[in-house]
């Protein structure tokens, strides 16, 4: 058995709780919170940071894998955020948090005043869970952690009910750390953002998917399962192509992903490409899904919302589609084929 392989199976099995039907009255913040407890034990909360630093030693590979098996059972859980808080620390040369933690690259001023740091500014919508207990925060090379009770937050939710919050922050830090990181450092956390949010959207689709044809093979209609018409065929199929393509997007970006903080355009583009490719399916996916299910979709005791909502909301997050597309042509320049080539 391969180590992709190995690490999927494990992940299944962590997981696997969350489509048993006697949870399916457990709210999303009792499966996330079961979900985390396994994760950390497994030592997957930070599979790819370095061992030295309290990580798994594995690859960004291995955490596209965590993040599309939290997407393939339906959870809420913020291991995208603290996997970013993680980076933030890692790059700064420090271990990963102990805690559930989360990162703030946008937004914020850290900045030497008389003798102390002074921290200042508004982020907004920053994804985090009720858990949280510390924010990693980047600015100008610089990283601190703060308290996630420091500041004033502003409640918000995105249409899956995961919090989105706005933290208006005015801070001298007396007792607080900071270090010095790669001037990259923000850039290559909001590129991994981008593409986790990718692999996350992936693996919602992966449930939506499976839902979908579990539900049209056992829908028995004028006689026959639904699955046995034709059109309806052609559509799941056409899931699956969508679905496929974007997996492949995805692994891409991933395995060019850098260990440390560093930026190019080709990674760019592939992070880009990845996440505008996943929206694309996102939107086509869930669709076709509740077209397939009918009326009994779009209840909240059916398992498919927790798939589509998420499809919905994070098609929206860290790089719209038209953001993707706009980024992609403004890389892309007047000379498109040599900047999808030029590092192949």
């Amino acid at each position: 058995m391969s180590d992709d392989a190995l690490l999927k199976e494990t992940l299944d099995a962590m997981l696997s709780f969350a489509a048993d039907p006697r949870e399916k009255s457990s709210s999303d913040g009792n499966l996330g919170d079961i979900a985390w407890q396994r994760l950390e034990c497994g030592g997957l909360l930070h599979v790819f940071a370095p061992e030295q630093l309290g990580g798994g030693g594995g690859s960004h590979a291995d955490g596209v894998a965590v993040l599309r098996a939290i997407g393939a059972a339906g959870l809420s859980v913020p291991i995208l955020e603290n996997q970013l808080a993680g980076m933030a620390l890692v790059a700064a040369g420090q271990a990963v948090p102990n805690v559930p933690a989360a990162a703030v690259v946008d937004g914020l001023r850290l900045r030497s005043a008389a003798g102390h740091w002074r921290l200042s500014g508004r982020a907004t919508r920053v994804g985090r869970a009720e858990r949280t207990q510390s924010l990693t925060v980047v600015d100008a090379g610089l990283v601190a952690v703060v308290d996630a009770e420091a500041g004033r937050w502003t409640s918000g939710h995105n249409i899956a009910s995961e919090l989105r919050q706005t933290w208006a922050v005015d801070l001298i830090l007396e007792d607080c750390a900071v270090w010095d990181c790669p001037s990259e450092t923000a850039v290559w956390l909001r590129e991994w953002a981008t593409l986790g949010r990718a692999a996350l959207i992936v693996g919602a689709a992966e449930m939506a998917l499976s839902s979908t044809v579990a539900h049209v093979s056992s829908r028995i209609q004028f006689g026959r399962a639904l699955s046995g018409f034709q059109t309806v065929q052609h559509s799941v199929a056409g899931m699956a192509a969508l679905l496929t393509a974007a997996v492949s997007a995805v692994q891409s970006a991933a395995s060019i992903f850098p260990d440390s903080p560093a930026t190019s355009a080709g990674l760019s583009i592939a992070v880009s490409s990845a996440k505008y490719q996943s929206n694309l399916m996102a939107v086509k996916v869930a669709r076709v899904a509740h077209q397939l299910h009918g009326a009994m979709g779009f209840t909240l005791e059916h398992p498919l919302v927790r798939a589509t909502r998420r499809l919905w909301a994070w098609a929206s997050e860290d790089g719209s589609q038209r953001a993707c597309s706009l980024r992609l042509a403004q890389l892309a320049g007047d000379d498109p084929w040599h900047a999808i080539t030029a590092d192949l």
